[in-house]
């Protein structure tokens, strides 16, 4: 009975996924049921084109728009003259792009398909743009459906520069933490995890009409050579390749992927020629990608231009070779004409058929005509580095990198609760940390011991009670090397010998490879990159204010891939962009016209303004100085007497109660709101003139001064006590507790004190210690109380 539930069950589970995927691929564009006018168009344009045509469309040269004079006269000429089939985009800006991708296509007698390398984003190849985390921090992220919403907007950027095929997403599995090329590029080291993060990436960008190609086949992963300078080895056997490195493309090809591109390997366990690359293997390209697992979409070469292929045959026989290999187009041709002569020639030999070479070509023809490069306009190159680099982009980025971090190890003050106890800081790497150091401090102080020399160090640490560690290393590409210096590996060792330790790493898991003895560190924390919005979630995290999601994409010393602590928020503040609480940056930027007004009309010499949302600071800016002779400008930090903000932090929320309620008449007289003002001299004071200081009130009462001794300036001991006692409980130090009935006392001072004779603005106090008594009067509890009641802690 059991083995008859489990046999339902997954029939079950296939049944539904081929039902989501079947839902998802009749809204993909893509892999739609091919149209009438689709065919149409394709056997029109294969009668159209010549011989040398036909050819011409197999290759994709590199485009460079930032050397665009001179670029664009080699890329006309290409277009003109030969009819190439597209272009890769290289380095350069989106309105150039833009205007060079119209004038291409304007000239193309056949639409071009336009490729770009954006693994990450446009950014990865174009300034001005907006760059998203890299795979191995999306590896992290748990919740699969980002990574659909992040290809679906990559997809979005692309289809609005005109691109019609983005190559991503690397499938790579990064067994190896030494290889050289791929590393930050690889979802991780498990292939099922890499499997499901590419398929959700590829639906997403495939659904905006964007062809995916999934790289490096066969299998990059596992290498200690980079193919840009040499060809590597891929050393496992046929059936490790087939579980591991294969896996990937087994799940992404049922599922409508466009494209795959092949790199240049050295694979003994498929292609026995040593000499031969994998790009230009017909075993490994023809036998293992289309025969074995069935694709038959674009198959694409790496880069032609690239060490572990062109190092092997010249132009024209290498592209030559690609093609019989089983490729469809070959990516960086370095010399059209050659190309275009050898293929000729192979045809006339017999070496190439025809009906071989139709084949791709109607192959790229049906994938110009569904990614819109027939159908498409113009690229619109109005407005468009705003509408590639929105607030939507910012929120999808924070999102992402708040549900990447992880969690390793707790220690036993995960999060750090007590802000009362004593921080330091040390950074290490070659990388800024600013951002991280800021945020922390905004939690609690933390002293920055970054430029103390070793020797001083360990003295100095004897004062605090924690270290906070952070290893920034540069974000600027994937590439850069992660790991600890040898003499940061050894201070690191030395200093979690003689205090709590809290490391962060603003780099991937492998940094921790090196590190002598990870047990002695307190804390683990991997925020995978150094940008500033990793920086601030990392510190946030590890004072409790937001919550820890992510897992592990490779393994790390004793960390399997797939682990991570889950560390919920205790509900500190956190700071974040209004957006991510539905309300517009714009309309907060008001607060900074008035508060530029105060300043000019000398209301106030300056002050700090922070709003907050369910829990979330979405601005906090300081303006002016403390006085105005305008010697310090006000920061953030600075630290206010809240004596007179009680008037509107404690009165006002309450005036605003009864004043709702009926209870009060702005313009009505005070001794209406209070009765026990009835007969006084402040019993017909207007009640809006109160509120703004111009009711003729006097300024202050010195109340103390009737309980100290005239001559010694002691107080009266009729007044006070040392212990509270028996009509003693009103606390004004540990040692010094005021008479109770003192407060008729007071009351009793305000009601009878006379009144300026003329109205003019005077700041006046006396109103708000009323207010306390009408307040205890009208609701029966304390204003503290009530406050707490209705406003704070709701």
């Amino acid at each position: 009975m059991i083995h008859i539930k489990a046999i339902v069950g997954t029939a079950l589970a296939v049944f539904f996924t081929c039902v989501q995927l079947y839902g998802q691929n009749m809204q993909n564009p893509l892999i739609a049921r091919d149209s009438t006018a689709q065919v149409e168009w394709v056997n029109t344009k294969m009668n159209e084109l010549s011989l040398r045509d036909k050819i011409a469309q197999l290759l994709m040269p590199a485009a460079y728009p930032s050397q665009a004079k001179k670029d664009s006269v080699h890329i006309k000429k290409l277009i003109r003259d030969y009819h190439i089939g597209g272009l890769i985009m290289m380095q350069g800006s989106p309105y150039i792009q833009a205007v060079l991708t119209n004038e291409y296509q304007s000239i193309s007698s056949t639409p071009l398909l336009i490729g770009f390398d954006g693994e990450w984003g446009l950014s990865m190849r174009m300034d001005s743009t907006f760059s998203y985390p890299w795979n191995m921090t999306l590896g992290a992220v748990r919740d699969t459906s980002l990574l659909h919403k992040l290809g679906k907007r990559i997809g979005e950027q692309h289809r609005r520069m005109g691109i019609h095929i983005n190559f991503a997403p690397v499938v790579d599995v990064n067994t190896n933490p030494l290889n050289p090329i791929i590393g930050n590029r690889s979802y991780g080291e498990n292939p099922e995890l890499v499997a499901e993060k590419a398929l959700a990436f590829t639906s997403g960008m495939q659904s905006t009409g964007v062809m995916a190609c999934a790289k490096h086949f066969p299998g990059h992963g596992d290498t200690y050579a980079d193919s840009h300078k040499e060809l590597p080895l891929v050393n496992h056997s046929y059936e490790h390749l087939d579980s591991i490195e294969w896996m990937p493309y087994k799940r992404l090809i049922p599922t409508g992927l466009m494209s795959v591109m092949i790199a240049h390997l050295k694979v003994p366990a498929v292609e026995p020629d040593s000499l031969l690359p994998s790009s230009l293997s017909r075993r490994i390209v023809q036998g293992i990608l289309r025969d074995t697992l069935h694709f038959n979409g674009l198959i694409i070469t790496d880069a032609l231009n690239m060490k572990g292929a062109s190092g092997s045959f010249p132009p024209g026989e290498l592209e030559l070779k690609a093609f019989l290999a089983g490729n469809d187009i070959l990516l960086f041709s370095q010399d059209v004409p050659a190309v275009i002569e050898r293929f000729e020639k192979a045809i006339q030999t017999g070496e190439l058929t025809t009906g071989r070479l139709d084949a791709s070509v109607r192959r790229i023809l049906m994938a110009k005509y569904k990614s819109g490069a027939v159908t498409n306009p113009p690229v619109d190159v109005h407005g468009l580095t705003e509408e590639l680099s929105t607030v939507e982009d910012e929120l999808l980025f924070r999102q992402l990198t708040r549900e990447s971090v992880t969690l390793l190890k707790k220690g036993n003050a995960f999060p750090l609760m007590d802000v009362q106890k004593k921080f330091a800081y040390l950074h290490m790497g070659d990388a800024s940390g600013e951002e991280f150091l800021r945020t922390l401090r905004l939690y609690t102080r933390v002293s920055d011991l970054s430029g103390v020399k070793k020797d001083a160090l360990i003295d100095t640490l004897s004062h605090f009670d924690r270290l906070i560690i952070g290893l920034h290393r540069p974000d600027s590409n994937p590439w850069k090397d992660v790991n600890f210096t040898g003499e940061e590996i050894q201070l690191l060792d030395t200093l979690s010998s003689v205090i709590p330790v809290s490391l962060t790493t603003f780099t991937n898991p492998y940094s921790l490879l090196k590190v002598k003895n990870p047990d002695k560190l307190d804390q683990i924390l991997i925020a995978y990159q150094n940008n500033p919005i990793a920086q601030s979630t990392a510190a946030q995290m590890l004072f409790g204010a937001l919550a820890v999601h992510g897992q592990l994409p490779v393994s790390c010393g004793a960390y399997p891939a797939g682990y991570g602590l889950y560390s919920p928020s205790i509900k500190r503040l956190s700071y974040g962009i209004p957006e991510e609480e539905n309300i517009d940056r714009y309309a907060l930027q008001r607060i900074d016209s008035i508060m530029r007004e105060v300043v000019e009309q000398k209301m106030a010499p300056g002050g700090v303004v922070l709003v907050a949302r369910h829990g979330k600071v979405i601005y906090h800016k300081a303006f002016g100085y403390h006085t105005d002779k305008k010697q310090y400008p006000v920061k953030t930090g600075d630290l206010y007497d809240l004596a007179s903000l009680t008037k509107i932090l404690g009165s006002l929320p309450l005036i605003m109660k009864a004043w709702e309620e009926g209870k009060i008449d702005l313009d009505g007289t005070l001794g209406e709101w209070m009765p026990f003002l009835k007969g006084s001299n402040k019993d017909t004071l207007n009640v809006r003139e109160v509120l703004s200081h111009y009711a003729q009130l006097k300024a202050w009462i010195p109340f103390y001064k009737s309980t100290l001794d005239s001559i010694t300036g002691e107080p009266l001991p009729q007044y006070y006590r040392s212990k509270p006692g028996e009509g003693f409980h009103i606390k004004i130090t540990d040692r010094m507790y005021l008479l109770d009935s003192y407060k008729d006392t007071i009351y009793r001072k305000i009601i009878e004190s006379p009144l300026y004779e003329k109205k003019f603005y005077k700041y006046s106090g006396l109103i708000f210690y009323l207010l306390k008594k009408y307040i205890r009067n009208t609701y029966g509890t304390s204003m503290d109380s009530l406050d707490m009641s209705l406003f704070y802690k709701p």
